[in-house]
């Protein structure tokens, strides 16, 4: 599907080489009919080092 349009994207990236950064997307689903349309929020979280 696309929904890349209702997607909300954070980024923390400190300026310290070796600290922790994060990305993290979240995105709100709905159930469907079934549930009544209640929505669930969806969340993917990366975290990296940073390198030079």
């Amino acid at each position: 599907g696309s929904r890349g349009g209702s997607a909300a994207v954070s980024v923390s990236r400190p300026a310290v080489v070796g600290a922790p950064a994060e990305v993290v997307v979240r995105l709100e689903h709905v159930l469907g009919s079934w549930f009544g349309g209640a929505g669930v929020q969806l969340t993917g979280r990366a975290t990296m080092r940073v390198e030079q």
